[in-house]
């Protein structure tokens, strides 16, 4: 046996090869020497190697159990960290049902007693799925069965909140109701579109939430696909939650698309509206153009009347006094024919002529009155012309018979 210090060659073992340049070291791909053979520190040095490869590979796998025990270490606070996230999810849940039901009953008039009806059968299908739930799942979540009675005093504050936003909503659809049956006015329509103002931005304001919500349950779903990695979820709740989230999704979909239909039938009221109020404006402008014209004409026919009154009573004058001047004439011709033939019969027929034309114009006088007072309604201005005999004293000659008359 060669000791250290030993010179000779050393014994061959089992699994080394002896070539013609030397041994071959198995595993290395190379043909020792033979002076590598001989030297005592030839084996100490492989043996160095192969601690310091183990110890390298030792530090490896400490550390890899080093990030397995942190890991193990993070589990329980990972599984309390995605009961928490669960519990986010059904609240996010809630707060989605609870948007939605406002914004659908507020879209539509329902009455209270269908409103309770609704609420109630929501309630129903959230008690069914929760059961459904806590039905799947194991020992390991009974933690959060215990947490339940907390979220379910949660739920009641949020149902509470549902109910007085639906009560609201309700208000507001009779207000928008009572609004519609009436004529619209200009002020009224002044009115009902600060109103529908105020209920876009409310809707529009609905909709980020539905957008902000739809957010964070995607952020959610994250992480508890990345939870369920280390959780240790069983097939059957990762399938009921997936089922479940994309329930949710096509729901805010649906609700979105209707938000979109909400606001094409509000464009549409706002233009309506707004050509009632033209079409109003123009009436009432046509209405008193109108008025004005029938004013004029009123007024033009009132005028033609007096003027057609007046007239024909000034030509009724003109005739009567020419009818008054011809007979004067026919008394001067009478008495200018007397006083060539009989100068002594002249004053009694003088005072017959007189006699009659004093007749004639007591009856048309007295006639001319009566037409006055029963044709016009107004006062007309004018005097009536008034016969008066005065017998000229007798005198000699052919002139002592002439009576005169005077036209006053």
């Amino acid at each position: 046996m060669a000791g250290v210090g030993y010179v000779g060659i050393p014994r061959m073992k089992q699994n080394e090869i002896l070539e013609p340049s030397g041994l071959g070291v198995p595993g290395t791909g190379r043909t020792a020497s033979l002076r590598q053979v001989a030297d005592p520190t030839y084996f100490f040095i492989l043996l160095k190697e192969k601690h310091r490869d183990l110890r390298r590979e030792i530090g490896k796998f400490q550390a890899q159990m080093e990030v397995l025990g942190r890991e193990a270490e993070q589990l329980p606070a990972m599984r309390r960290r995605k009961s928490e996230l669960e519990k986010e999810v059904e609240e996010l849940q809630e707060e989605i049902v609870t948007i939605n039901s406002a914004v659908t009953h507020g879209r539509e008039n329902l009455r209270p007693e269908a409103l309770a009806t609704t609420a109630k059968e929501m309630k129903e299908k959230n008690e069914e799925k929760k059961l459904r739930l806590l039905a799947a799942k194991d020992a390991e979540l009974s933690a959060f069965i215990e947490r339940y009675s907390e979220g379910r005093e949660k739920r009641a504050v949020a149902e509470a909140a549902e109910e007085a936003e639906l009560s609201e909503a309700e208000k507001l659809s009779e207000l928008l109701e009572e609004q519609l049956r009436a004529v619209p006015t200009p002020e009224q329509a002044e009115t009902f579109t600060s109103a529908l103002k105020e209920r876009k931005t409310a809707l529009q304001k609905a909709e980020q939430d539905l957008l902000e919500a739809k957010r964070q349950l995607e952020e959610k779903q994250k992480e508890l696909q990345r939870e369920g990695k280390l959780g240790q979820i069983s097939e059957d709740e990762l399938r009921v939650l997936s089922k479940h989230l994309e329930d949710m999704r096509e729901e805010i979909e649906r609700k979105l698309d209707k938000t979109d239909e909400l606001r094409l039938l509000i464009e549409e009221e706002r233009n309506q509206l707004a050509q009632s109020e033209q079409r109003l404006r123009s009436n009432l402008e046509d209405v008193q153009a109108e008025a004005e014209a029938a004013t004029k004409q009123k007024n033009a026919i009132m005028k033609r009347l007096q003027a057609n009154t007046v007239h024909q009573r000034l030509e009724q004058l003109e005739a009567e006094l020419e009818c008054h001047r011809r007979d004067v004439e026919a008394v001067r011709k009478a008495v200018d024919m007397q006083k060539q033939l009989d100068p002594n019969a002249l004053t009694v027929a003088c005072m017959s002529v007189v006699e009659k034309i004093h007749e004639k114009l007591r009856a048309r006088t007295l006639k001319s009155h009566w037409r006055h007072h029963e044709r016009t309604a107004h006062s007309v201005g004018g005097t009536f012309p008034k016969l008066s005999r005065t017998p000229a004293p007798v005198r000699n000659g052919n002139r002592g018979g002439v009576t005169a008359v005077d036209v006053a």
